[in-house]
């Protein structure tokens, strides 16, 4: 026998499709298009977190929102929200000389003895300091010293714990035995005033190192004034919008210029321009389409390209509480239909883990499981944030593995426009049964990553 809840909760998203099936207000391709080509253009250099260009697809995103007429939700009386972290455009080589005792010294190469990874460019001198093992490490940071761990990258971080080395001037960790390749520092480094330089030592150097050669450190490398990272967020509240919402998201940075080309823009159509402009055109169809029982949270996010930092930075300064959220729904890469299902129908990662995708197929909605499992796309987007801070969110995409993925060939031309205005129609009826209150996800049984 069937229970007597589910028969209702059956019912009444039937009710609830019903009055979405006569269709939502119109979402056509050259909306999503114009959208795709203003944050895809070679002018915004590739949308790297904490660049010029950054900052301008959120400010072009801003201006959507606010015509469709969300609210500022970002703090502060804007639509963006600071995630502490700024981009640094960096500028000539890197110099960096090891002194020791009795005038000893060495002057390391990028690339071949030394590699700058993360922390805004500066110029110092530093106390140089081993410490061999965990327990060995200070209490208190200190800005004048740069710390040796001599050990991999991953051991140091867990050693650092969730301070990350914050307060040192620079943290040293060891990487490959051999020297490399001469190389020119990253273009963009990412930080903000209290984070340490992050270098990776290598070679003979990291040898001396762990030795306790050098005492002090001579470091410099320039970089361009700071440029904040943001997320975008947007407030379509409802009458008792304090109760309960549901956020719409997607990351509108992507990976910046490469070192070298005659074309040098990764563009990001596909990744993840488009995602970006279907929630954009989802949420004007809702703000145009009356009343809702749910507030919608609309989050355009940066640096999922660098760890999922804008969604876990906003997860700890959320709009609306967390514990009024009731489910997040992410769109990832939806400018080309996957071969294995067709124009128009999307997938969605972590199928099992909730029943979102069985409450979809009771409606007839064209979302199909994840066909890649194997890939770990659930936890490689920017749903994951929520999802270990237990909100029910998962990702919907329509990639199919295309070879354009992370290359300067993932432009405009390449996607399909009418292909992606079908998956906003289908999209805005999944959105709608979430926002009008006819029902609430829950995790299934194992579903919920720890």
């Amino acid at each position: 026998m069937i229970p007597i809840r589910t028969v209702l909760a059956v019912s009444s998203l039937s009710l609830a499709f019903a009055c979405t099936s006569s269709g939502p207000p119109p979402l056509s391709a050259e909306a999503l298009r114009a959208h795709v080509e203003v944050l895809a253009a070679d002018d915004m250099q590739g949308r790297e977190m904490g660049s010029p260009g950054a900052l301008r697809a959120a400010e072009y995103i801003s201006s959507v929102l606010q015509k469709a007429g969300f609210a500022m939700a970002g703090g502060m009386g804007t639509y963006q929200q600071d995630i502490g972290m700024h981009g640094y455009s960096t500028k000539g080589d890197l110099s960096a000389e090891f002194v020791g005792p009795a005038g000893k010294s060495f002057d390391a190469l990028h690339g071949v003895d030394l590699r700058w990874l993360r922390g805004p460019p500066r110029q110092f001198t530093l106390d140089v300091k081993l410490v061999a093992a965990r327990e060995d490490l200070p209490e208190f940071a200190d800005p004048h010293v740069a710390l040796v761990l001599p050990v991999d990258g991953r051991t140091a971080m867990s050693w650092l714990g969730a301070t990350h080395g914050d307060g040192w001037g620079a943290v040293i960790f060891a990487g490959p035995s051999t020297v490399g390749e001469p190389s020119s520092p990253p273009a963009m480094l990412i930080g903000d005033g209290n984070d340490p330089a992050l270098l990776m030592a290598r070679g003979p150097l990291a040898a001396d190192l762990a030795a306790g050669a050098y005492h002090t450190l001579h470091l410099k490398l320039d970089g361009a004034d700071p440029v904040p990272a943001v997320n975008v967020v947007g407030l379509l509240p409802s009458e008792d919008w304090r109760d309960e919402a549901i956020v719409l998201m997607a990351h509108y940075d992507h990976i910046g210029l490469a070192d070298e080309g005659d074309d040098r823009v990764f563009n990001g159509a596909d990744d993840d321009a488009s995602g970006v402009a279907m929630v954009l055109e989802i949420a004007r169809a809702l703000a145009d389409g009356g009343s809702h029982g749910r507030a919608v949270v609309v989050l355009l996010v940066t640096g999922e390209e660098r760890g999922l930092l804008g969604s876990r930075a906003y997860v700890q300064a959320p709009a609306v509480p967390l514990h009024s959220t009731v489910a997040a729904l992410n769109f990832e890469m939806v400018g080309r239909p996957d071969p294995n299902f067709g124009p128009g129908e999307l997938w969605l990662t972590g199928y099992d883990r909730s029943d979102l995708g069985s409450t979809w197929a009771q409606v007839g909605l064209p979302i199909s499981a994840d066909p890649y499992p194997d890939q770990s796309f659930f936890m490689r987007s920017d749903n994951a944030s929520f999802a270990r801070a237990g909100i029910v969110s998962q990702t919907l995409s329509s990639f199919g593995m295309h070879d354009d993925y992370h290359r300067v060939t993932d432009e405009v031309h390449t996607l399909d426009f009418e292909h992606m205005a079908a998956c906003a129609e289908v999209a805005y009826t999944a959105v709608r049964i979430l926002v009008d209150k006819g029902f609430t996800p829950t995790w299934s049984e194992d579903g919920r990553p720890q």
